[in-house]
């Protein structure tokens, strides 16, 4: 009956102290006093009786766990409260100020990449627009150059022909070089001196070649004019290139002195390839081996003059040196 007593009174301190949550903190002083006074008067009134005395206590303590339970509870409940109300709203609303901030400035970054993309897709349409304008001016370039190429290709075929027609004259000139001609008509001449200036080395290459006997006028010729005993008198042709000397002719004076032409030598460069040992009107010196060169030398070598009134060279070619090369 006592053990049913206390167990009443307890759940009666529990109770109130559930209905006075304003002063939570002076009830919990309160009831831990409470729980200290029955747990005297229960010793003193049990005495013998430890048994029963040892259940009391544990309801006690059960009652206890359960006020701390409740309590706990409760400061829960008042947290959750509390976060629901003020607070919680708070941090959503300054979290929802934050957010609206983050997507201000997004939506302005956005805006400036857009700006930016803009601006890139102008620049690649202008860069377009100068790439077709390129574009254009190469085509254009392109059918310039394939009309010069076109224009080229008939010079080619001109050139061509050109060509044929060249080697078609080359192979007349090559004829022409390997018939045997005058070669010294109207070339340079030289003697090593001069009669009265008169008679200069130049009337023996003029082509005038007559029976006259006007030495001095219409069948002119040359002479020497170091006296009538000097040695080493000689004239000089210049063919201008390089030939095959076949023949030299030599047209002796005919009014008078044809004995002037007696020891006259004729060389072609370094090379003799004849001489005169008698008196005729015309002498035909022919080069018994192939002889090439650029001057011929008719020579006196006798104390004595002589006088032409036309020297011919009759030969091939001019050659160039590499074909002379050949040749020998």
């Amino acid at each position: 009956l006592l053990v049913s007593l206390f167990f009443l009174h307890s759940c009666m301190l529990f109770v109130n102290a559930d209905g006075k949550e304003e002063d939570e903190d002076v009830e919990e002083s309160s009831t831990m006093k409470e729980y200290s006074n029955l747990r005297e008067e229960m010793y003193s009134l049990f005495g013998a009786q430890q048994g029963q005395a040892l259940l009391a206590l544990q309801i006690l303590d059960l009652v206890r766990e359960i006020r701390s339970v409740h309590d706990s509870v409760k400061r829960l409940e008042n947290r959750m409260d509390a976060l629901s109300d003020g607070s919680q709203d708070d941090r959503i609303s300054g979290m929802e100020r934050t957010l609206t901030d983050l997507r201000s400035d997004l939506e302005y970054e956005l805006d400036r990449i857009d700006d930016k993309v803009d601006d890139v897709v102008t620049q690649i349409g202008r860069a377009d627009d100068k790439f077709d304008d390129v574009v254009t001016l190469l085509s254009r370039k392109d059918d310039k150059i394939d009309g010069i190429v076109t224009r080229l290709s008939h010079k080619d075929e001109k050139v061509d022909a050109i060509v044929t027609k060249l080697s078609r004259l080359d192979g007349k000139i090559d004829v022409m070089r390997s018939e045997v001609r005058l070669i010294s008509q109207y070339k340079l001449t030289w003697q090593n001196s001069t009669w009265d200036d008169t008679y200069h080395a130049d009337f023996v290459v003029d082509g005038v070649y007559t029976l006259s006997g006007d030495f001095g006028g219409i069948n002119p010729g040359q002479h020497p004019g170091r006296g009538m005993t000097a040695e080493n008198n000689m004239v000089i042709i210049d063919l201008g290139g390089i030939f095959s000397v076949h023949t030299v002719k030599l047209w002796n004076r005919i009014e008078v002195f044809q004995s002037y032409a007696l020891g006259v030598l004729i060389y072609v460069e370094d090379e003799l390839i004849g001489s005169i040992v008698d008196e005729q009107r015309l002498y035909n010196v022919r080069a018994h081996n192939i002889v090439y060169g650029r001057k011929v030398y008719v020579k006196q070598s006798l104390a004595k003059n002589m006088n032409f009134i036309e020297i011919q060279v009759f030969g091939t070619g001019p050659y160039t040196p590499d074909e002379l090369e050949s040749f020998l």
